[in-house]
């Protein structure tokens, strides 16, 4: 399988995850199905048809949010840019919506940060004035809620793609991805979550950049355990970090 079929190539800059609430878990089985077999296919009908459903609810309009989010990493990716940039625009008009409403929520802020992130990573020159608009609802995020999911992965993202002159450090970007992932554990929300498995190989790339590789391979086999059935691991990633561990 190619892995141009993956929304998910986490070596863009500034590439962010999603999350909606640590209390309300996204877990959508047709998603989950498509993450784990890259079926994008299958991806965007499930979106479109909660498209269609009109979300109303926080809940509701933060999950197909979520989805925006892993359509768009799977556009840019594979460079398909115009239809990334709608997207976008798609997703920030529903999050106007939802901060209209609910302006102290904490995935909510975010969500507007990592979207921010996108529009960075389509066009490096709007680092300038974007970069700190991202920041600032990143950070905002963590202020009303320290342990928010989605916060977490945001900050763990600014540390790791931040170049080291401004403060950047994959080091502790992995700390904010392991309390991340504890939180979806502890808060029952790790089963058929592609976020879950999705923030666990992020967790075992950057611990292989760090030169933790007995860490990076027991996360993958981690990754493994909880699902056997994920393809862009169990055929490309684990394989080819075994293969560079020899």
């Amino acid at each position: 399988m190619e892995r141009q079929k993956y929304p998910w190539l986490l070596t863009l800059g500034f590439l962010f995850s999603i999350f909606l609430l640590n209390a309300q878990p996204g877990q959508n089985q047709r998603i989950y199905e498509a993450y784990i077999t890259g079926d994008m296919e299958q991806w965007q009908e499930e979106m479109n048809r909660i498209e269609r459903l009109e979300p109303e609810t926080l809940p509701e309009m933060l999950e197909l949010a979520e989805y925006y989010y892993g359509y768009t990493a799977w556009l840019i990716g594979n460079e398909q840019e115009k239809e990334a940039k709608s997207y976008i625009k798609k997703a920030e008009s529903l999050l106007k919506k939802v901060m209209a409403h609910w302006q102290d929520n904490a995935t909510a802020h975010a969500l507007a940060g990592a979207f921010s992130g996108y529009r960075i990573g389509l066009s490096k020159f709007k680092a300038l004035f974007l970069g700190p608009k991202s920041m600032k609802h990143i950070n905002r995020s963590l202020e009303l809620d320290p342990e928010n999911i989605q916060g977490l992965i945001e900050k763990g993202n600014t540390l790791k793609y931040m170049p080291a002159m401004f403060g950047g450090n994959k080091g502790k970007a992995a700390e904010f991805y392991e309390r991340a992932i504890w939180n979806m554990e502890e808060s029952k929300q790790a089963k058929n979550n592609w976020l879950y498995l999705n923030q666990l190989v992020v967790l075992a790339q950057i611990k292989t950049e760090i030169g933790n590789t007995n860490e990076a391979g027991n996360t993958y086999q981690k990754i493994l355990q909880a699902e056997p059935g994920f393809l862009w691991v169990r055929d490309e990633l684990y394989p080819a970090f075994l293969k560079g561990e020899d």
